[in-house]
């Protein structure tokens, strides 16, 4: 324990409001957002998509925060975030034309490309008013299984994604925003999702110095602003089993001592059920403080958010923190806010935003469709002699914040709009409609997106029964794996409208598409 040393509670309650990042409900009744800055001092606020809806309205929410931080007597910039990673995580306007994600982007494998990608996600978030993007990811996804990186990945080639981070983070960072690289040291080789449960990385030290390491280190060497902490166990390094948000070999020993790193050390939100459920959210922030983290996140639940204020003042007070240990995380916080109010600079009108954006969205796309196998030469199919497309799609069951809230499928949607002189029937395990031995005017589209077994039994059987069938991983193309038999596949790599489009103006185009996959396919056991 720390000796107790004579600070006011007030004093520490600001010290405390420096260091913790929180969301808010919705934006619409402003009660919650005035808690955090009046009552809590929070001066490091993370907007989600129930918080954006226009242009318009984000921009008159993040100019209202910054009132609230002025009336409250804040010298420093308001700290204002959002996860806009691109792909199927993203929080921006729906006006504002979104790019493919990362491993879509590592298929195209334009860095020029990639680098407008990101110079221009940092324009359009000081359009809207954030100026810190928790983002991009660094997990190099080593595990087809990983239920929540996947695609969110760059691939599994640790020198690759490190390649791409780079360009990711210098780019975002000359455009005024800040980057924060995530998951420290690697969510790539889980088969557990952390906003669910406490994953476990069986790798060795060596694998994980190897695989999981250098994109970080490359980070850094960047001057990545912030680094977002992993919600991990790694049993074959820890035999205590602390997750790495909590551990202070991971956070001060690894990531400040022997990789040099001075930014600021970002947790994971403390409320997913991998820290929550088994550590309780008070103490947690208290041993992840102690263990080296800076800015300690909470993103949905006042109730939660007064828990951890409370404790770190509490914690503070009684020795168990030190003020000196608090002070030294609120300037390093303080410091991202200097950065961030020196960097920015008035964004581009609106107008020229959006065209610039669609213009870059829609090459990269292009460029990244990828035929995986075209054993028949089938492709691209001849659009206008379609008659009659039957397309399955699969069970929605991932998550997907992109198509959240979406009437109909992206790739439905895509084909109808590709195809409109076809009558596209929608068949599967349980449709009325059976698919007729086809002819030359009939299309068979087979989306696959998961491991429903039930669905991936009945594609396997369409693929085996109609070899001309086109096979379509609409997010993750490690899902071709599980259907062998098909002769003709392709990975658009995120169930997203752009990559839809692009993904069926390649199936009934012209030429050949040029993407390559960032993953190895191995087949299924």
């Amino acid at each position: 324990m720390a000796e107790v040393t004579q600070v006011s509670e007030e004093d520490v309650r600001r010290l405390v409001g420096e260091v913790v990042l929180a969301g808010f409900s919705d934006g619409k009744t402003p009660s919650h957002e005035r808690h955090l800055i009046e009552d809590l001092k929070i001066r490091n606020i993370l907007l989600f998509s129930r918080n954006i809806q226009t242009v318009d309205q984000v921009q008159h929410l993040t100019g209202r925060l910054r009132r609230l931080a002025e009336a409250e007597g804040f010298q420093d910039e308001l700290l204002i975030a959002a996860d806009q990673e691109n792909g199927i995580v993203r929080r921006l306007p729906t006006e504002l034309p979104a790019f493919p994600g990362c491993m879509a982007q590592a298929a195209c494998g334009d860095l020029e490309l990639i680098r407008d990608v990101w110079t221009l996600t940092g324009e359009q978030m000081r359009h809207c008013g954030l100026n810190l993007n928790l983002a991009p990811v660094l997990d190099v996804n080593t595990n087809p299984l990983n239920p929540v990186i996947g695609s969110r990945s760059f691939g599994e080639q640790p020198a690759a994604v490190a390649d791409l981070a780079e360009v990711a983070i210098r780019s975002l960072q000359a455009s005024g925003v800040l980057a924060c690289a995530k998951h420290f040291p690697g969510h790539g080789d889980t088969t557990e999702d952390s906003h669910l449960s406490l994953p476990e990385v069986r790798q060795s030290w060596s694998t994980i110095e190897a695989e999981a390491l250098p994109p970080f280190a490359r980070a850094i060497a960047a001057g990545v602003a912030a680094i977002m902490t992993a919600h991990i166990v790694f049993p074959t390094i820890d035999p205590q089993q602390t997750p790495a948000t909590l551990s202070s070999f991971f956070l001060s020993e690894l990531l400040r001592q022997r990789m040099g790193f001075s930014g600021v050390v970002v947790t994971d939100c403390l409320e997913m059920k991998a820290i929550a459920t088994g550590y309780g959210i008070g103490p947690a922030a208290i041993q992840s403080l102690l263990a080296g983290a800076d800015m300690l996140t909470v993103s949905h639940t006042l109730d939660r958010q007064v828990e951890v204020v409370n404790a770190l003042v509490q914690a503070v007070l009684t020795g168990t923190i030190s003020i000196q240990r608090l002070e030294q995380s609120a300037a390093r916080v303080r410091a991202l806010r200097r950065v961030a109010k020196a960097s920015w600079r008035l964004p581009a009108p609106t107008p020229e935003l959006i065209i610039a954006s669609t213009r870059v969205q829609e090459r990269v796309a292009a460029q990244a469709v990828t035929w995986v196998c075209n054993e028949a030469n089938a492709l691209p199919l001849p659009s206008a002699d379609i008659r009659t497309v039957y397309l399955a799609r699969p069970p929605r069951h991932s998550h997907n914040s992109a198509a959240d809230g979406e009437a109909r499928d992206p790739f439905e949607e895509a084909v109808r709009a590709r195809l409109p002189q076809a009558h596209v029937h929608l068949v599967g395990p349980s449709s009325e409609t059976n698919v007729p031995l086809t002819r030359s005017q009939d299309c068979v589209l087979l989306c696959v997106d998961g491991l429903d077994a039930d669905y991936l039994m009945w594609v396997n059987a369409m693929a085996r029964r109609h070899q001309d069938a086109v096979v379509v991983a609409i997010q993750s193309p490690y899902d071709l794996t599980h259907v062998p038999d098909a002769k003709t596949c392709v990975a658009v790599y995120e169930r997203t409208a752009v990559m839809a489009r692009a993904g069926v103006l390649s199936i009934f185009g012209e030429g050949h598409a040029t993407g390559h996959l960032p993953v190895t396919l191995r087949e299924a056991t």
